[in-house]
């Protein structure tokens, strides 16, 4: 006989498994419920409860508006006053029905049962072995782009791609595209720089170790790209058409503006930095998540750990866009945090101890990237007062003792 694959699941277990709550909101029939339940029938009585849970709670996958919010919260709460009640109900329902009180608010149910239904997920890892930039059309066709700086800019009108001024790139959609999948994708490797020109007229530059999708035209009421890494905007002007910059942590929605946004996926915290305009920062993966707006000169940082947005005054924001033009200027800044910066400007990985960075003094002044990484670590060094010794990739760094 075929092994039971929910047996010993408690109820909570099955609320908790996005594969389970996959599968019972796929079952449309009444022969696929019974088969389903037959192949489980050590733990039927749960799955029952769970799937009365799931059908009361799930959304039609929007976000809801406050009145919604309300009504939802008043069905949750009469159910779980209505399960109170019920003499024989055991810790572990009560405990299955809190979760699902906590994740139905805010439609955060339906981003759990259907994750990632409207947005854009990046694959797990970068262009397997690129040394440079990789554009991967629509149509799933790699482009490996020359130069340290590649350069492309969307051509609206043709279906096309203009690559380092000097090849133009059909870009016709494969026959099984959607709406969803017709997404261009620029990756950029540690080491390596790009930029990019979108159909509005939008300029990007994107930094090492980022990656961005967008478009080959923009429709409907906004204008939306997903970027993973960092990269600094100029966003072409439009009050139909916001622009709105979406990552795993945030998103940031302007009209059009000059910010830099840092969002790294090995980074704890997400940063954006205005220079022009006017942006509203949201933050996602809450019931009710932050928001926040910014005027030029002020920064703002998700923090991983605690969810929140923290909005700052920053004196020169010059300093957070200075990668643009091979610098990088510091002020009253971590040494771990330089040395992350240079590990993906240069690619290169810093072996130290970690009581190198805990003792070391924050760092000011400004680094010129565009010489050799031996020139770059002989300034830093000395103003970090360090000792450093380069082989291949590895640059390990210790104590200066003078």
């Amino acid at each position: 006989m075929e092994k039971e694959k929910y047996s010993g699941y408690s109820l909570e277990e099955l609320l908790e498994d996005q594969e389970f709550i996959n599968t019972i909101l796929k079952i449309k029939t009444v022969e696929e419920w019974n088969n389903f339940l037959q192949s489980n029938i050590s733990v039927q009585d749960n799955i029952l409860r769970a799937r009365k849970i799931i059908d009361l709670f799930k959304t039609s996958g929007e976000e809801l508006p406050g009145d919604k919010k309300l009504v939802l919260w008043k069905r949750i709460d009469k159910y779980n006053q209505y399960l109170s009640r019920r003499i024989y109900i055991n810790r572990i329902t009560r405990i299955a029905a809190s979760v699902l009180l906590i994740m139905a608010l805010g439609g955060a149910i339906y981003w759990i049962v259907n994750p990632h239904k409207d947005s854009y997920t990046f694959p797990d890892s970068q262009i397997a072995g690129a040394k440079s930039p990789v554009l991967v059309l629509s149509n799933g066709k790699q482009i490996r782009l020359s130069g340290k700086e590649s350069k492309i800019v969307v051509l609206k009108n043709q279906n096309a791609i203009l690559v380092n001024n000097d090849s133009i790139i059909k870009n016709a959609p494969s026959g099984l595209a959607n709406k969803k999948t017709m997404l261009n994708e620029m990756n950029v490797p540690y080491g390596e720089k790009a930029s990019l020109v979108l159909a509005d007229g939008t300029k990007i530059q994107l930094n090492a170790g980022s990656r961005l999708s967008f478009p080959q035209a923009f429709s409907g009421p906004k204008r939306e790209v997903y970027l993973e890494g960092e990269g600094y905007f100029e966003v072409a002007k439009s009050r139909k058409q916001p622009f709105i910059v979406s990552t795993r942590k945030m998103d940031v929605k302007v009209l059009g503006t000059k910010f830099n946004l840092s969002a790294y996926q090995t980074d704890d915290f997400c940063e954006t930095v205005l220079l022009e305009g006017h942006v509203e920062i949201q933050s996602k993966g809450k019931i009710f998540n932050d928001k926040v707006n910014l005027t030029p000169n002020q920064k703002a940082t998700y923090y991983s750990n605690s969810g929140k947005i923290v909005r700052t005054d920053v004196s020169d924001p010059a300093i957070y866009i200075a990668w643009t033009d091979g610098w990088y200027k510091f002020s009253n800044e971590n040494l771990a945090k330089v040395l992350d910066k240079l590990e993906r400007y240069y690619n290169l990985n810093f072996v130290y101890d970690q009581s190198l960075v805990q003792e070391a003094l924050p760092i000011s002044g400004k680094l010129d990237l565009k010489g050799s990484v031996d020139e770059v670590m002989k300034v830093l060094a000395g103003v970090a007062k360090i000792e450093y010794k380069i082989s291949g990739k590895n640059v390990i760094l210790t104590k200066a003792y003078y």
